[in-house]
């Protein structure tokens, strides 16, 4: 698990802003409708084609890699996150 994030963390998420390389987003996949906060990465090294990388918070799950935008739904960018102590 991450320690950037802990168990009753919140995250403030903007529904209404483009994600931009580096950014921490709620996304859904649209063939399964899974939904899943991870980073963003976008590389563009590839003149024709972008290639689009979701990287898990937790090193144990899968990179999940597209080059089609049509796979998947931003829901929203995160704008903040605050950490509860109690």
């Amino acid at each position: 698990m991450s320690d950037l994030y802990k168990k009753n963390d919140i995250v403030i998420l903007e529904k209404n802003i483009s994600p931009i390389h580096g950014d921490y987003v709620l996304f859904k996949i649209n063939t399964s409708n899974t939904i899943l906060f991870r980073k963003m990465y976008i590389d563009n090294s590839l003149m024709d084609n972008q290639i689009i990388k979701f990287c898990p918070l937790n090193k144990e799950w899968p990179e999940i890699t597209t080059s089609s935008a049509m796979q998947f739904t931003i829901l929203g960018v995160m704008q903040n996150h605050l950490t509860i102590f109690f």
